[in-house]
């Protein structure tokens, strides 16, 4: 950890790391335990992150100590009553254990009864240190490309292996690490590539390896979702499937796929992956509920409501992933139709607060994503959102209000009619108390609703109170759609003029402490500065005291922006 927040660069740290790095890889073979060896694998994978490419000249022998590792034996075939085992294995199969998968089989009546039954002891220790060498590959990946794409093919085997090892901490580090691995190859081939989340290259861009290698993964992570029983697997399954088609962009893997994958995001909206419907099959059984019934289960509900809402977060990312990279109008029918119900469901009040506060935020960013071809959907859309802006969960209420603006924005005529309920719900969002995120947002929200519908809105009521709420405090990028909605008014025809006028003073104070709040989007300062500027030209003798009004360094700043 040191490593990693400190770095190469650090006179002190760094130049201990290459000596560091050797160490652990030279005192690796002997090593006689696997947690030890765990934690050798994470060391390197922490090390790699501080060195990045810096990591090049000990990969192929990190790769060859994560190789080793993942290919022991996870346990030993048992019969019989044993020596019961030892805090490090965990029998699996036998008819002392619940689980009957892994290779093992159980139940009486079978020809082992008298002997006690036969069953699989897994060995945890080795399990968790696959788990910690599957990781490490990624890191290595994320760090030293050009190092790690020669060993591409061998690391793509073993992470196939892992996606079907029997213990769910193996297979969610290797759905982790693959999409890791496909850009390492995709940066070797292209090396001016853009580093993951800069944007999707051009199709000629992806080489034929890097291609054939994230659509295997693709096909990989899809067969998770079909047949993983276990919900933070299939999560980071679905979140890696995210980060492909970001980072690669929707020209890189074949129609089919992509239509597979837009399936694959409504069965988890809708309850329907396989690690969903086994939970549902549970809750049939006689006792079952879900939790396995009875005492002693172990099986705790605030672990599977976070398991749930990880999920559900996952698949709801997907959709303006997808929409990102096949474009708005080949995504906004596939939305309408596959996606926008399900979604909706999710915004219902018998579900979770996190969960219908991930839908409201899913609702925005696809909205975003797809602009006035939204707009069948807003009719539908809005009514829960309104309702979500009174949820007592403050980041309900911020995502609710952020959703709400960006469909009156793109969408003004399909939420022109429920303007007077969405402006009363956002009203109490504005008070001191509310958390900052929430009223910034719904400072955002106003601010595109003026943009879009200006004039047609009571602007005499509205501008007080969003000006009452800059300088914003936390999601600062909302600043963006305030300014532009109050410099749009401020320069509107006359009419408009004439009913902003009385807030002229307290739009102009405002603006004021925008200009040197360095964290503001510098867009929008400058777009007050030079509103302000234009203003003074044109009414002097109104606007030129306010600003001569405003403390010296608000001035000062503001001329600067101006003439920037």
């Amino acid at each position: 950890m040191l490593a990693d927040a400190l770095g190469p660069s650090d006179p002190v740290v760094g130049p201990a790391l290459p000596g560091i790095v050797e160490a652990v890889l030279a005192n690796f073979g002997s090593v006689d335990s696997p947690e030890l060896r765990e934690y050798s694998h994470l060391a390197l994978a922490n090390l790699s992150a501080a060195l990045k490419e810096g990591f090049g000249p000990y990969v192929p022998r990190a790769v060859a100590l994560a190789i080793a590792t993942c290919e022991q034996s996870d346990g030993d075939l048992v019969r019989g009553d044993g020596d019961g085992g030892d805090a490090a294995s965990e029998d699996i199969g036998s008819e002392d254990s619940d689980d009957t998968g892994g290779g093992g089989s159980s139940g009486s009546g079978s020809d082992d009864d008298d002997a006690g039954g036969r069953g699989f002891r897994v060995r945890t220790g080795v399990v968790e240190e696959k788990a910690a060498a599957t990781h490490a590959v990624g890191a290595y990946a994320d760090a030293a490309a050009a190092a790690v794409a020669p060993h591409a093919d061998a690391l793509a085997a073993l992470l196939k292996a892992g996606s079907q090892h029997l213990h769910e901490e193996v297979r969610a580090a290797a759905h982790e690490a693959l999409p890791k691995l496909v850009l390492a190859v995709h940066r070797a081939a292209s090396p001016g590539a853009a580093p993951a989340g800069a944007g999707a290259p051009a199709p000629q861009q992806v080489s034929a390896q890097a291609r054939q290698m994230a659509g295997g993964a693709v096909a990989l992570l899809l067969e998770s979702l079909d047949t993983d029983p276990d919900k933070p697997a299939v999560s980071a399954a679905v979140a890696a499937i995210v980060v492909l088609l970001e980072a690669l962009g929707g020209a890189a893997f074949e129609q089919q796929q992509l239509e597979a994958v837009a399936r694959a995001a409504a069965s988890v909206l809708q309850g329907e992956a396989a690690c969903q419907q086994e939970e549902e099959d549970d809750e049939d059984e006689p006792g079952g509920g879900g939790g396995g019934g009875g005492g002693g289960s172990g099986f705790d509900e605030d672990d599977a409501g976070e398991e749930d809402e990880e999920l559900i977060s996952a698949a709801a990312d997907l959709l303006p992933a997808l929409a990102a990279a096949v474009g708005p109008q080949a995504y906004a029918p596939v939305f309408l139709s596959l996606h926008l119900a399900p979604l909706l469901a999710r915004l219902r009040p018998r579900e979770a607060a996190g969960v219908r506060g991930i839908a409201a935020g899913a609702l925005a960013e696809v909205c975003e994503k797809l602009g006035a071809l939204a707009a069948p959907a807003a009719e539908q859309a809005l009514p829960p959102l309104i309702r979500e802006l009174r949820s007592e969960d403050p980041i309900n209420r911020q995502n609710a209000a952020f959703a709400c603006g960006m469909i009156a924005h793109t969408c003004p005529q399909q939420a022109s009619p429920l303007m007077p309920q969405l402006l009363q719900a956002l009203h109490p969002l504005f008070r001191p108390e509310e958390e900052p995120g929430a009223r910034d947002n719904a400072a955002g929200a106003v601010g595109r609703t003026l943009l879009a519908m200006g004039a047609a809105l009571p602007v005499e009521q509205i501008v007080p109170v969003l000006v009452s709420a800059l300088p914003l405090q936390e999601d600062l990028e909302e600043t963006a759609p305030v300014c532009a909605a109050l410099c749009q008014l401020l320069t509107g025809d006359a009419a408009l003029q004439q009913r902003v006028s009385p807030h002229l003073p307290a739009i102009v104070q405002a603006f004021g402490r925008v200009g040197v709040q360095d964290a503001a989007p510098m867009a929008a300062r400058r777009q007050v500065a030079q509103v302000l500027l234009q203003l003074q030209g044109q009414f002097a003798a109104v606007v030129g005291p306010l600003v001569a009004a405003l403390p010296a360094d608000q001035q000062t700043t503001l001329q600067q922006l101006a003439s920037g």
